[in-house]
């Protein structure tokens, strides 16, 4: 496994049913919530072009500094990004929302972590679209 997956294990709120997504590697609507989160969970360390080729064009993408102040929204990329980091060289962070049912939307946050050059996804948060942050 690689270490960013051990570094940056994220939490998952909610339940997701990837059937069309995943597809291709076996998974069926029924599958269970632990199903799902490794589903997810797999998506960590991997581009942006990895995941847009399991899940299609994200419904929303944007680029930002992750700076000293944070939305409520990306508050828990401040658990692996510190605040010096944050102070003295704010990570360049690529994020993108797929609408994943009517329930629940995914998002995925990208940052270079120095492999290749690519970014890579970091953390992600399932979420409903009638949340507000």
């Amino acid at each position: 496994m690689p270490l960013v997956n051990l570094l940056l294990a994220p939490v998952v709120a909610g339940t997701l049913v990837l059937a069309t997504a995943w597809s291709a590697s076996g998974s069926s609507k029924g599958e269970t919530k632990m199903d799902t989160d490794n589903a997810i969970s797999e998506l960590v360390g991997k581009s942006f072009n990895y995941v847009a080729q399991k899940l299609g064009q994200p419904i929303n993408e944007t680029s930002f500094k992750l700076g000293m102040e944070v939305l409520e929204f990306r508050v828990e990329l401040t658990n692996f990004f510190d605040l010096n980091l944050r102070r003295e060289n704010p990570p360049n962070i690529q994020e993108a929302t797929w609408a994943i049912s009517t329930e629940e939307n995914l998002t995925l946050w990208f940052h270079d972590t120095g492999v290749e050059n690519v970014p890579c996804a970091v953390h992600f948060l399932l979420w409903s679209p009638n949340d507000q942050f």
